[in-house]
């Protein structure tokens, strides 16, 4: 009797556990959503990939795909010099980043990401949103106990 009861504790009390990252995840996703506006969809897919996609006049300009936990939050700033938001990957990963360019049907490797603001658009803003988007993806990640992904090849 004492053992059902524990393991009922157990289950209430961890249980919700992996629905709070999954939940932290949506807010962060809502949140950077909100700050870089309808220029970009936001997403992360079933293997735990962030895809950004950059639109302009509502149609595919650029998609930006890498695994959550390849990226630095850290490495997130401003970049007055391109007036864009920058991500990089982690040290230990290299060139994580793929990037699609749509009218040039090509994707490339690349080591970081610049996403242009729209005019007006608070950058600070923009940036925390972005690092607590990669804060809040890499803690679902560790969650789930994943292992490193085998990076699969997006190019045409």
């Amino acid at each position: 009797m004492k053992v059902a009861f524990a393991t009922t504790w157990l289950i209430m009390i961890l249980g919700p556990l992996g629905t709070v990252n999954g939940q932290d995840l949506d807010r962060a996703l809502s949140r950077v959503q909100s700050a870089f506006g309808p220029e970009y969809r936001f997403k992360v897919d079933r293997e735990d990939r962030l895809v950004i996609d950059l639109l302009k006049q509502g149609r595919p300009v650029r998609q930006d795909v890498v695994y959550i936990e390849f990226l630095d939050s850290t490495a997130v700033r401003w970049s007055e010099q391109e007036q864009a938001v920058e991500m990089a990957c982690a040290e230990a990963h290299g060139q994580c980043i793929d990037k699609e360019i749509f009218h040039l049907g090509t994707v490339r490797h690349t080591g970081r990401s610049t996403l242009p603001l729209p005019e007006g658009r608070p950058t600070d803003e923009a940036v925390v949103a972005m690092r607590g988007l990669i804060v809040a993806g890499q803690a679902r990640v560790a969650g789930k106990g994943l292992e490193t992904h085998r990076r699969p090849d997006r190019r045409k």
